[in-house]
């Protein structure tokens, strides 16, 4: 089913965990519990029409309790684009740049840094039908590796565009 992505997702993933201790587990745990979830958000933002406010096409998570430290995504034009925070703080006088490490796991995953340094960009063609479990995925494994998520903390998720949405996951 991660046609499109896979080779561009699992060998990052898997080099991503940064240098801190940390348990194997708990990617697996974020990924779990909340992969389905996200991926049918991603799937009901797809499937609106496209002339909505752009800026209302994207899913993003982040940590709870710390919307500072975000991922947000969109599928559109035959591609995947994500956004990843480089910066920490809520305040524009509390904002300081993301430990090394944090942007170390962002690099490894595929984002690339911009002009300003407020976020780094991640974008890749679709060579076929989207796969919304893969682009949950990478935004999970973000989340995780660079801000530090993990499933008993909690993530937020705001999908404005999604609308009703009906799952059927199954764990």
């Amino acid at each position: 089913m991660m046609r499109w992505l896979s080779g561009l997702l699992f060998i990052p993933v898997a080099m991503a965990v940064p240098a801190a201790a940390q348990t194997p587990d708990t990617l697996k745990d974020l990924l779990r519990f909340q992969e389905c979830p996200l991926s049918s958000q991603i799937t009901a933002v797809y499937a609106r029409p496209a002339f909505a406010d752009p800026a209302r096409q994207f899913t993003r998570i982040s940590p709870k309790g710390k919307p500072e430290g975000y991922v947000r995504c969109s599928l559109r034009d035959r591609s995947v684009y994500c956004e990843a925070s480089a910066v920490r703080g809520r305040s524009l006088s509390d904002r300081t740049p993301l430990p090394t490490d944090a942007v170390a796991a962002l690099l490894r995953l595929g984002f690339q840094p911009q002009q300003g340094g407020a976020d780094l960009m991640y974008r890749r063609v679709l060579t076929g039908s989207p796969d919304f479990d893969a682009v949950a995925t990478l935004m999970l494994t973000t989340l995780h590796d660079a801000y530090g998520a993990r499933e008993e903390l909690g993530i937020e998720t705001v999908a404005p565009f999604a609308g009703q949405i009906v799952t059927a996951c199954v764990r």
